[in-house]
């Protein structure tokens, strides 16, 4: 055994020792050819597997760096939309269909005299006086209903001080063209 041998008989051979010998050789033999071929298969099964995986990583990379190129793009449009809203000496500001403010321009924070993310998540009742908060929530509410533009003259106290406001409310649509805010 010591030679490579994996058994070995005695003489005289007993036929039926030898008829054992070679059935057990058989079935270990037919059984390190199973292994093998399953081996084989499994090695062809990771090998597929690796190969899936990577085109499924590139496919991901692929999307991850479209879906980064339209972020910078969405963020560049975001600061130009900003920087244009805060150009304007109009009062300029974005609500969602609660009345609750998403974005209000410089002017805005200004005459409000609250920063912009101060302003954010509030709404006029939370910023003007009852009857100044509903009648802007009235024009709002006919904007949401009509989906048309809202245009009027009021005279709104901010901050204690009497302000005439030439109002234009219009529907802010979304991708599906429906109102998604004023």
């Amino acid at each position: 055994l010591d030679c490579g041998a994996d058994a070995y008989l005695y003489k005289p051979v007993d036929e039926s020792v030898l008829i054992a010998q070679v059935r057990t050789a058989l079935r270990v033999k037919a059984a390190e050819d199973r292994l093998r071929q399953q081996k084989e298969n499994l090695e062809d099964a990771v090998r597929a597997r690796t190969e899936d995986l990577a085109r499924t990583n590139e496919r991901l990379v692929a999307e991850n760096n479209e879906r980064s190129r339209a972020e910078a793009a969405l963020k560049r449009s975001e600061q130009l939309l900003a920087a244009i809203l805060d150009a304007s000496e109009e009062l300029i500001c974005i609500k969602d269909l609660n009345g609750v403010y998403l974005h209000v321009n410089r002017t805005f924070s200004k005459v409000f005299n609250l920063p912009a993310h101060e302003i954010s998540g509030k709404t006029d009742i939370d910023l003007l006086s009852g009857e100044d908060a509903g009648k802007l929530q009235e024009a709002d509410r006919s904007v949401i209903e009509t989906g048309g533009t809202v245009r009027f003259e009021d005279t709104i106290s901010v901050r204690g001080e009497k302000r005439i406001l030439e109002v234009t409310k219009v529907p802010v649509l979304d991708e599906n063209s429906n109102i998604a805010g004023i």
